[in-house]
């Protein structure tokens, strides 16, 4: 009899474990070959009770919907101690009502922390709503030195330090092809896609559309402070920051190299639409953004502050608007950046330092703004331009602003005040208004230099070129509306600006005026983005014909002959954008 009942009882236990591994464990071995498949939620919540499994192989086989575990009852994926390194395949299959709610837990996402050799891609997280402390994301809290690859968060998202809408902290990581929505707040370091990308971890082909909101500082819409190369992304929510203590603190995440925060001990915040603070000689490459950008300093429609930072056929079109300094349609502060091919058409407001493109431009002639423009409207009390605030031991060449500029004091239509700094080869057009040093190019000119620049006396108001009437008559020159419309005024000796079709000045082409009397010279780069690669303006023949003769060249220069995508060569992108604008008139 007894051994009839301990035969019952094994039998029970055996049964009972089946179900268990049935039902809360998955099948496959967790190698590359046969990954562990994941089919419910509750298989989901079991990875992360073993770390063991947690450099093996996983597939998601099915939505699945975490709704079942609130509070702190889904188990994280990787700590702060044993990090996640395997792979995860999400099929495109999502996860849905994540949620962890901790005020004193790190590293907290569907992963707390990826290391090297983790992989997650073809993955969604669906209305997820996690709050921690450090190191947040819907997807990611940490991913050092991983891969993340077509995946997408949507949701609400709430930390302390270093906050992302997909991953609080990208380090020597790469994000691609991956999207965030939702709302994204955070007191530092806070970004609609990443808080922190560090150590050169790249990101490119992504987006936000989510709302940032940062009570510090480093608030991006995209990412907050980066020091990697970003390429070919966009964010279009709206993000705001607000800081009103102390100086600026850095993305520091352990040993960080190839980063670094301007200092800004001033007590204002560091806003931009795209990225908030813009590291050491990164790259920022065919990115813009749309979205309403607000904060008390060192605001940008793009980027808040760039420090020694290079940014390439970018734009921004959304508001940026500051209570104090620094503030810019495309980068509030550019220390020692290189600026080229780049444009706003932002409204821009602040106090000190406001331009429709840069609030304020410093550093030496290695600091630049090469063929760029604006066009939006500029409003600020002191250092006000239409293009720069200030352009303080910088150059700025072949630039120019039709941006409508009002101020008080040092108000310029191009500049409001060139400091010890140089500008060649611009022009500004728009109206410009203000009570002390008022000029219709400059406000204010001290110990600079001005090469073959002109303002339109006729729309902008004013007589003067520079306002407080230093060197007013040496390089800068003053014509009416229908001189500054023919080519002529700016080709003729001294001038020899470099247009597109004549040869005399110069093979560089960076201004292009097909007829006389229609408009101002406009860069080249504006029309060949369009696939208008020549002249007569407008998509046509002569562009198809150009685009035949450079086939598969390779250009020196991104946006250069019939390179419309600015990858310095022509290919099928190029034929694409120059078809999809086949017989469309003028740019607009």
């Amino acid at each position: 009899m007894k051994k009839h009942i301990s035969l019952l009882v094994w039998t029970i236990i055996i049964l009972t474990t089946l179900v268990v591994d049935n039902v809360f464990g998955y099948d496959g071995n967790g190698t590359p070959e046969e990954p562990y498949q994941i089919w419910t939620p509750e298989q989901m919540n079991t990875i992360g009770t073993d770390a063991n499994d947690w450099n093996k192989c996983f597939e998601l086989m099915a939505d699945v919907n975490m709704a079942g575990y609130t509070g702190t009852q889904y188990n994280i994926i990787g700590n702060s101690t044993t990090p996640f390194t395997g792979k995860f395949d999400g099929n495109n299959h999502t996860v849905h009502n994540l949620t962890y709610h901790s005020e004193i837990t790190s590293y907290v996402g569907l992963f707390g922390n990826t290391n090297l050799g983790a992989e997650i891609k073809n993955l969604g997280v669906e209305d997820v709503n996690v709050s921690g402390q450090y190191h947040v994301g819907g997807l990611i809290g940490r991913n050092y030195d991983g891969i993340v690859n077509n995946c997408f968060s949507t949701g609400i998202i709430n930390g302390s330090i270093n906050v992302g809408g997909l991953c609080g902290v990208s380090s020597f990581g790469t994000v691609d092809n991956c999207y965030s929505t939702g709302y994204v707040s955070g007191n530092e370091i806070v970004g609609g896609l990443i808080g922190v990308c560090a150590n050169g971890s790249s990101v490119s082909n992504c987006h936000s559309i989510s709302t940032v909101e940062g009570d510090d500082l480093d608030v991006g819409g995209l990412i907050g402070s980066n020091s990697g190369p970003v390429n070919n992304s966009y964010s279009t929510g709206t993000v705001s920051g607000d800081y009103d203590v102390g100086g600026l603190i850095g993305s520091n995440d352990g040993p960080v190299s190839d980063c670094c925060s301007c200092s800004n001990t001033s007590g204002y915040s560091v806003v931009g639409g795209l990225i908030g603070n813009n590291g050491y000689y990164v790259k920022v490459s065919k990115c813009h953004s749309a979205g309403t950008v607000s904060g008390t300093g060192f605001v940008g429609g793009l980027i808040g502050d760039n420090y020694y930072g290079i940014v390439s056929n970018c734009y921004s079109t959304g508001s940026a608007l500051g209570t104090n300094d620094w503030v810019g349609g495309l980068i509030g502060h550019n220390d020692h950046g290189i600026i080229w091919d780049c444009y706003s058409t932002a409204y821009v407001e602040g106090n000190r330092y406001i331009g429709g493109l840069i609030g304020e431009h410093q550093g030496t002639v290695n600091s630049q703004v090469l063929r760029s423009f604006s066009t939006g409207t500029v409003s600020g009390n002191t250092y006000v331009g239409g293009l720069l605030g200030r352009n303080n031991d910088a150059l700025i060449s072949n630039c120019y602003s039709v941006s409508n500029v009002d101020g008080n004091d040092y108000v310029g239509g191009l500049i409001g005040e060139n400091y010890y700094a140089t500008a060649e080869n611009c022009y500004s057009s728009g109206s410009v208004s203000g009570a002390d040093d008022i000029g219709g190019l400059i406000g204010k000119n001290t110990y600079s230099t001005v090469l073959a620049c002109f303002w339109d006396t006729q729309t902008s108001g004013q007589t003067n070129g520079v306002g407080d009437g230093s060197t007013s008559s040496s390089g800068v020159y003053g014509r009416t509306t229908a001189q500054m419309q023919q080519q002529a005024t700016f080709t003729a000796s001294p001038y020899l600006w470099d247009f597109l079709g004549e040869p005399t000045n110069g093979a560089n082409d960076y201004w292009r005026m097909c007829a006389d009397g229609v408009d101002y010279p406009r860069l080249t780069f504006e029309y060949i983005q369009h696939g208008d690669f020549a002249c007569p303006d407008g998509v046509n023949y002569d562009d198809f014909s150009l685009l035949i003769d450079d086939w598969l060249l390779t250009y020196l220069r991104e946006l250069y002959g019939a390179d419309a995508d600015g990858d310095e060569t022509v290919s099928f992108p190029d034929f694409a954008i120059f078809a999809g604008n086949w017989l469309e008139g003028t740019i607009p």
